[in-house]
């Protein structure tokens, strides 16, 4: 007897090339079986799936979480489990110093599981006025060690999933970071892709982003990789030489949507030529974010949806691409049977939708994600929606 099945939906599982209606059966929080016509009378628990879109569980791979009066960050479940989110990941919001506890604090009451990828700098902490960077520890050497975050990796491997690196300068004519020019001699002698910020950052000139990619290898993740200040894009708003080179080296380029970190324009003219993102993420911390631009991971999909992007290129890039580019394909991402039962399940709503990237408001009339359930770890639950009276009445409208 299965514990649930999820009957009729349209099941999309881009790494098992699957686009088709299905059932799937879960039984001790694992997949027990994947096919059509599975009996309801074998299920405990059936979910009327007719209409809506099944996936793998959403991953984002860019959010800043552990909420607390300190930070501007969100709690896990409030972007994850809430939102159609079963795995995220907290990229950037703590050095190796202060990791050992903030990790402590993310986990507390959390049911979305929750990865890291933490700042490479010994000490950093991600608060609103970016204070590593304001007294300058960012641009020190002293602040970055090997047998430090080497440690730190060993002793935390089963969530930390590679580190972060914020390039600034130390004067505008320079050609290097030292944050960044540190941090890849880090992740090279461990092993582990180092994601990198691109474009401005705050008290301090930013290190191009052309310099950036040359310097990144197979793996890395480019994050910001549709945002205006630092864009990808040279003064005649063509994509410089070097982006295109890492992307053809295997360097993987994410979104990271945020309050100032995604542009339309830029996006529509990168992908024009030739730029595609690997993974779609968010960037959520703080409630301006939830509230609006980014809304939700699924709010972010839509937008490539308005971009040009298939459904099915869509779920690739939150699902079976986010799974590869935190190294856990093994585990996540896609549909087998023995896995644990993390999915989504959206509705797939035509509609007349406002989208904004915080600058510009676009209109898409088409299909629009919104997350219903989540299924994590075999346990159905309900999504819950931020108390936003135009996104309620937007949602009413719709058919």
């Amino acid at each position: 007897m299965y514990d649930l099945l999820i009957k009729g939906g349209r099941v999309i599982d881009p790494a098992n090339q699957l686009d088709d209606r299905v059932d799937i059966a879960v039984a001790a929080g694992k997949i027990a079986a994947i096919a059509t016509d599975i009996p309801q009378e074998q299920a405990k628990q059936v979910f009327d799936a007719v209409d809506k879109l099944v996936t793998p569980g959403l991953t984002d791979i860019h959010i800043h979480a552990a909420e607390h009066e300190d930070t501007d960050n969100v709690h896990p479940d409030t972007v994850g489990i809430k939102m159609g989110v079963t795995t995220v990941v907290d990229t950037g919001s703590a050095g190796i110093i202060g990791f050992p506890g903030y990790r402590k604090l993310v986990e507390q009451s959390c049911k979305t599981r929750v990865y890291f990828i933490p700042v490479t700098s010994l000490v950093y902490e991600f608060v609103g006025n970016f204070i590593a960077l304001k007294v300058g520890a960012d641009i020190s050497p002293e602040n970055f060690s090997l047998k430090k975050t080497q440690a730190l990796y060993e002793k935390h491997k089963d969530v930390i999933v590679g580190f972060k690196c914020i390039p600034p300068k130390v004067r505008e004519s320079d050609t290097e970071s030292i944050p960044l020019t540190q941090s890849k001699q880090i992740t090279r002698a461990i092993g582990v892709p180092l994601t990198v910020h691109l474009g401005w950052v705050p008290y301090r000139p930013w290190l191009e982003t052309q310099r950036v990619m040359e310097q990144l290898d197979a793996g890395d993740i480019a994050t910001h990789i549709f945002r205006r200040k630092g864009s990808i894009l040279d003064a005649n708003q063509q994509v410089f030489p070097e982006v295109f080179a890492a992307q053809d080296r295997g360097v993987r380029f994410d979104i990271g949507h945020g309050n100032g970190n995604f542009n339309f324009e830029v996006a529509k003219r990168a992908i024009d030529q030739g730029i595609r993102p690997f993974t779609i993420s968010t960037d959520l911390m703080d409630r301006n974010s939830i509230m609006g631009p980014v809304f939700s991971l699924a709010e972010t999909m839509t937008k490539f949806l308005y971009l040009g992007f298939s459904l099915y290129e869509v779920v690739e890039m939150v699902t079976y691409h986010a799974a590869l580019a935190i190294n856990k394909s093994d585990e996540l991402g896609s549909f087998s049977v023995g896995r644990v039962a993390d999915l989504s399940i959206l509705d797939y709503r035509q509609g007349n939708w406002k989208l904004s990237d915080g600058i510009n408001t676009v209109v898409w009339d088409g299909p629009k994600l919104i997350p219903q359930f989540t299924v994590a770890a075999g346990e159905l639950i309900q999504c819950e929606f931020p108390d936003n009276s135009f996104r309620k009445e937007e949602l009413a409208a719709s058919h």
